[in-house]
């Protein structure tokens, strides 16, 4: 089974500062094996390649408003609008935008990459040497296949049922995400979808943590839960098991 990874980096305004991304983004570069696409800007990998090799990885240069998030089908008063009514204050338009835009950025490799599995990692989640040692085998272990049709995602704790999901009520992590095509152009499909009435009803969507839970409600069979543990934090236990 053949996998590649897909990831993204942009300096926008965030839960944390740039400064702060920037060195596990270097462990991103780091660790990472196998076929790898990466979405940022040519400033950001100019900085990383002060402090590590970064031919291994496909680089696809873009601009931050290029994302399809800010396209006609949502723009940027659609991310303000979601912002608006978030309770974690600490969240940006920007961050609610890039969230979004994994299932486009996935879109994007399958078009460069054939691959039989396609995995989503969030270069920050690769935040410490144990973390980094995870990564250099992240899609190379066979504890589970997740070439089957379904989304795999890590289960974090025990789920409570509600149409729609807002903060505190997390029961996965969507830092690390596994499928094969099938799998993301459904997901890709509810996806939206929920997020048109997350927004009808006046619901934040600003996180795809917690919209993606709303599309496990609406489509159970398109995903499988990992509760699985494992070393390392539990919002990023993929890196070990994957």
């Amino acid at each position: 089974m053949t996998t590649c990874i897909v990831s993204a980096y942009f300096k926008i305004p965030s839960k944390r500062p740039h400064e702060w991304y920037i060195d596990h983004v270097v462990r991103f570069f780091r660790g990472v094996r196998g076929n790898v696409v990466f979405f940022t800007t040519p400033d950001v990998i100019d900085e990383v390649q002060k402090h590590t090799k970064t031919d291994h990885v496909k680089i696809i240069y873009m601009q931050f408003d290029e994302i399809h998030a800010f396209s006609s089908a949502w723009g940027r008063e659609f991310w303000e609008r979601q912002y608006s009514r978030d309770r974690e204050r600490y969240h940006s338009p920007e961050l609610g935008a890039i969230w979004y835009e994994k299932r486009e950025f996935i879109r994007k490799a399958m078009d460069m990459v054939e691959s039989d599995v396609y995995i989503w990692c969030d270069a920050g989640c690769v935040r410490d040497s144990l973390s980094e040692t995870g990564l250099s085998s992240l899609g190379q272990r066979k504890t589970f296949d997740t070439n089957d049709g379904r989304i795999h995602l890590q289960h974090v704790c025990n789920a409570s049922y509600f149409r729609f999901y807002m903060y505190p009520n997390a029961f996965v992590g969507c830092a690390i995400i596994s499928g094969n095509k099938s799998a993301w152009t459904s997901y890709r499909s509810v996806y939206d979808d929920i997020l048109t009435k997350y927004d009808k009803h006046e619901i934040s969507g600003i996180s795809d943590q917690y919209v993606t839970q709303s599309c496990i409600i609406k489509e159970p069979d398109l995903f499988v839960l990992h509760n699985e543990t494992t070393i390392g934090d539990l919002w990023f236990k993929f890196l070990h098991l994957l």
